[in-house]
């Protein structure tokens, strides 16, 4: 009779003789599971709420346009829905249109662009990007083909697009074709294949894009600048924000309007991260050991049972391993069925609520904790089976 049979057999004598201990155990790990996911999603959820890195990557400059023009659906006097923006004036009275006075035409930004992307290549600078507007008149009825996305080629764009359009020095476009619906936008006229007229230069459009893009090479001259984004691939400290923003006025100088550099980096929120993920692992130890602890009461409930086992032939290593390889495949099932319950489960109810929880947990994110989780539960598991095992056949015999 090989080990995986005893081990089969035991959970069943086990099952029929103590149905309710076993049951209760067998949910306590599955509870203690669940509990581990929403530990450490809550952990990161607490460190991306105080201190998410992305704030320390990005800086935006503006050239007269305001950052971050809300934008609302409305209808047009003809019922097609468009995108307007919301903007008021210096008075604070609400405008449909918006003049950009000190945009920077395209012919007159590349000179000083490529000076800004030189002098901070040391800082990492990985990625560039622009809002571009075809005029400098922004009509809220015509704000639907009115601003563009650009990115500057030879660069590592972060949100993910063809490198053949970040290249391309054809007039090429790519919209927004589909809603998240999967249907046509009503938020663009742009259709696969059809060309648009902008400023007198004809644009084909060749696919789609979560954004209205222009290839960087392909932009005619009179387009003008209004926004742009740069990201670095480190965390951003004072001097390094010091030193990119005198880079900056050096390169552009007057022509910036505002300036939104990234939150300072600073070795604190490192040590905050690092005391984060020691607290997820304290808990699954004492998860763990409550497990454990359970399971040495169970075990010495069965010690008649291992006696008779010792009694046939099978020695202590044996037994360790029989009852080690009991234990690691209750934890193997209850650990697949935690895991359901709260992919399938808990986790869209508690995203509405922290939806740091989504980004958080990818296939990845779950496969380490899962890990950890089974590292932690051998090493403790190991040793709590030695224990439990070790007495001689008198010793458990006489108890």
């Amino acid at each position: 009779m090989n080990s995986l049979t005893i081990v089969g057999r035991n959970l069943y004598t086990f099952i029929r003789f103590h149905p309710f201990l076993f049951f209760f155990f067998f949910f306590a790990q599955i509870v203690c599971c669940i509990g581990v996911f929403i530990t450490c999603g809550m952990v990161y959820n607490m460190d991306y709420e105080v201190d998410d890195p992305e704030q320390y990557k990005w800086y935006s400059f503006t050239f007269d346009a305001p950052m971050g023009i809300g934008y609302s659906i409305k209808e047009d006097e003809n019922g097609n829905t468009i995108r307007s923006f919301d903007y008021t004036d210096d008075e604070g009275n609400d405008t449909d249109m918006l003049e950009l006075t000190n945009a920077i035409p395209v012919k007159d930004f590349r000179k000083p662009m490529e000076q800004f992307i030189s002098a901070t290549r040391d800082y990492h600078l990985s990625t560039v990007e622009y809002e571009i507007y075809s005029s400098r008149i922004l009509k809220a009825e015509e704000m639907q083909i009115d601003m563009f996305e650009s990115i500057y080629p030879g660069l590592d764009p972060v949100y993910p697009i063809d490198i053949k359009y970040i290249n391309s020095s054809e007039n090429i476009i790519l919209g927004p074709l589909y809603d998240n619906k999967g249907q046509i936008s009503k938020l663009t006229p742009l259709r696969l294949g059809e060309t648009i007229t902008l400023n007198k230069t004809d644009f084909i459009c060749v696919g789609n894009y979560q954004y209205t893009f222009i290839p960087y090479n392909a932009l005619p001259d009179d387009f003008v600048i209004g926004v742009m984004r740069v990201r670095f691939d480190h965390l951003m400290t004072v001097q390094d924000i010091n030193a990119v923003t005198d880079i900056a006025n050096s390169t552009f100088g007057s022509k910036i309007g505002e300036a939104f550099p990234p939150e300072p980096y600073n070795s604190d929120s490192i040590n905050y991260t690092f005391m984060m993920y020691i607290i997820s692992l304290i808990v699954m130890l004492i998860v763990l050991l409550a497990i454990a602890k359970y399971y040495s009461f169970i075990l010495e409930t069965r010690r008649s049972n291992l006696a008779i086992l010792r009694l046939c032939g099978c020695s202590r290593e044996a037994s360790h391993i029989i009852y080690l390889s009991e234990m690691m495949l209750t934890m193997l099932v209850t650990s697949a069925v935690g895991y359901a319950v709260f992919r399938y489960v808990l986790l869209e109810p508690i995203a509405e609520m922290y939806p740091s929880f989504t980004e958080f947990y990818s296939g990845k994110a779950f496969l380490i904790i899962l890990l950890a989780y089974f590292l932690i539960a051998g090493i403790i598991m190991t040793v709590t089976v030695r224990i439990s095992t070790r007495s001689s056949i008198e010793e458990m015999r006489k108890q």
